[in-house]
């Protein structure tokens, strides 16, 4: 006696086969996004947005670098830039493809309080000095490791 298995059977089973394929296939997509936001930038360290507030109040200066680790050349050249000036505990670094948007108003509300008027923007890559809880000074749009270093001497981050 045969026993004779039913088409739905099949049916199913290649739905539960198809799902979990596709299943998969959406799980390492993911998986392999969230490891592209994995930090590449090495010389400095790296603070989340999230713990700003405590860094700057725990610095008398604060010098944050922002930058969506996109440009292979000048993270190269700020490399050994910060390795040759022995800069690496002088400033940070928060990573701007991971903070939320609502993170730039309340950075320039906080930081740039009464003096904000709208105009300020963060055009990454940037760095900007905080001093005593205010911004200071900042530096948008670098192309160069030379920009960094003319800044850093103007405001006497190194000599």
């Amino acid at each position: 006696m045969d026993k004779k298995v039913p088409k739905k059977n099949y049916l199913i089973l290649l739905l539960l086969i198809i799902t979990t394929i596709l299943l998969t296939l959406f799980l390492m997509k993911t998986y392999n996004n969230k490891k592209k936001h994995v930090s590449k930038i090495s010389f400095v360290s790296e603070i989340k947005a999230n713990e700003l507030d405590t860094y700057i109040t725990e610095s008398q200066e604060a010098i944050i670098y922002f930058t969506k680790v996109e440009n292979e050349k000048l993270e190269n050249e700020l490399e050994e830039f910060t390795k040759e000036k022995n800069l690496s505990d002088k400033y940070v670094y928060i990573d701007l493809n991971i903070v939320e948007d609502k993170f730039y108003d309340e950075f320039y509300v906080k930081y740039l309080k009464e003096s904000y008027n709208g105009d300020f923007e963060i055009i990454e890559p940037s760095i900007v000095i905080i001093r005593n809880g205010n911004l200071e000074k900042y530096l948008n749009n670098i192309k160069n490791r030379y920009q960094v270093e003319k800044f850093f001497l103007e405001n006497g981050v190194i000599e």
